[in-house]
């Protein structure tokens, strides 16, 4: 979509136990640090493939993540990646 953006990212449970999987923050500011827009995205939103559906993290394992969401326009210069 044009006015649609994709970001791919790759994320990696360093803890030597399985633990949950995060749920996934983007936020997007101005050049001021004024919040534009803001979008949480849960597990079975970003996990596909032999994931899906699954609730722990492997160990050590990079899990390949990919977030579909709207452009917050030209005013959203910085970006800030947030795990809960």
């Amino acid at each position: 979509r044009s006015d649609g953006l994709q970001v791919d990212a790759v994320i990696v449970n360093r803890a030597p136990w399985p633990q949950a999987f995060p749920e996934i923050e983007l936020r997007f500011s101005a050049i001021n640090g004024d919040l534009i827009a803001s979008r949480r995205f849960a597990p079975r939103e970003y996990l596909a493939g032999e994931l899906a559906g699954r609730r722990q993290m492997p160990v050590a394992a990079p899990v390949q993540i990919s977030l579909a969401l709207l452009d917050p326009g030209p005013g959203a210069v910085n970006y800030e990646v947030r795990l809960h």
